[in-house]
């Protein structure tokens, strides 16, 4: 008797394009090893355009953090796991679309309604954010499994990012991560995977990598459940 599913798992992914970090690319390989997987869309920002800014880019309007601010950002994108790569041949023939946020208010980012149909004509079941900022509205709730992000850190103790760098400053014994479905409520996502990895107290470098890959295989579980 066959006990795998009969309907396939339709997947868009929000990205910038092909080029993925190493761990995204390996999440997305271990969700597509599923037999009942399939990516059916890509959704980039348009090439060049600066959406809202993001967490550094905040912090650095702030000119006493700039140079602290700085190093760190250099530091994250030297982890191995943050390594770009690029999926062309994996996601051959699968379509790409390029969508243009509204901002509203300070930092949040709604979708048209003409890139919400664009979307929709795809009829995705479920929606990977790899790219974009902070999003709401009708984006959230045009796949039936909504949009799964991921926060690497604890919600229960720390908001903001970079992610892996707090805990050391505070010097907490461990650092959290969670898969989340995004909600309209910031910080208020539903749970769909929590953990947490002893903190390397030493080293950014390798809290965040071991972060990163620690998480990889979390959208794929999520994927079976």
């Amino acid at each position: 008797m066959n006990s795998q599913p009969t309907k396939r798992l339709r997947i868009a992914l929000l990205c910038n394009g092909y080029t993925f970090e190493a761990w995204e690319a390996a999440c997305i390989r271990e969700v597509l090893d599923l037999p009942f997987t399939e990516v059916v869309l890509l959704i980039a920002p348009p090439e060049n355009k600066e959406t809202a800014p993001g967490f550094f880019q905040k912090l650095q309007r702030y000119s006493w953090k700039h140079f602290l601010w700085n190093r760190l950002d250099k530091k994250s994108k030297k982890v191995p796991a943050r390594r770009g790569e690029n999926l062309q041949e994996t996601l051959t023939g699968v379509p790409l679309i390029y969508c243009t946020p509204e901002v509203k208010g300070k930092y949040s980012e709604y979708f048209t309604a003409n890139d919400i149909q664009r979307i929709r004509d795809h009829r995705p079941d479920v929606i990977l954010r790899f790219a974009y900022n902070i999003i709401r509205g009708e984006i959230l709730t045009v796949a039936p499994y909504g949009v799964w992000s991921f926060h690497h850190a604890d919600e229960q103790q720390i908001r903001g990012g970079p992610g892996a760098f707090w805990e050391i400053q505070l010097g907490y014994h461990a650092t959290g991560a969670l898969l989340q479905r995004l909600t309209d409520k910031l910080d208020a996502g539903i749970v769909l995977r929590k953990g947490r990895f002893p903190t390397i107290q030493h080293s950014y470098r390798h809290n965040l990598d071991q972060l990163l890959w620690g998480t990889v295989s979390w959208m794929k579980q999520v994927c079976v459940d």
